[in-house]
C-alpha cells in the first residue's frame, strides 16, 4: 500500500476529505518518530518500538574472506502487540 492508497483509505475510513486526512497522518508520524527517538513508544493494538543498541563487531566478508570492523550503532525494535499478531495468524 502506498503513502496515497493509505490517505484515501484513512479519509474514507473517517469520513473526511483527504487534506484532512493527510494532515493527521503527517503529525501522527511525527510524534511516532519524536517519540522512537526519545525511547520508545507503545501503540495499543499495534505492538512497541524502541531504540535499542547493537555492539561492535568484527564480521568476515564470505566472499573475500577479508575481516570487516563494523561500529556500534542504535537500531529501531518492533514487537507487534498481541492482537495484531493474532490477526495475522
Amino acid at each position: 500500500m502506498t503513502k496515497k492508497e493509505l490517505l484515501a483509505a484513512i479519509a474514507k475510513k473517517a469520513g473526511v476529505p483527504a487534506d484532512a486526512a493527510a494532515k493527521v497522518y503527517d503529525a501522527t508520524i511525527d510524534v511516532l518518530v519524536d517519540e522512537i527517538v526519545n525511547g520508545g513508544i507503545r501503540v495499543d493494538g499495534v505492538g512497541t518500538f524502541k531504540v535499542v543498541g547493537k555492539a561492535a563487531k568484527v564480521c568476515k566478508n564470505p566472499k573475500t574472506g577479508e575481516t570487516i570492523n563494523v561500529p556500534a550503532k542504535k537500531v529501531v525494535k518492533f514487537k507487534a502487540a498481541n492482537a495484531l499478531a493474532d490477526a495475522v495468524k
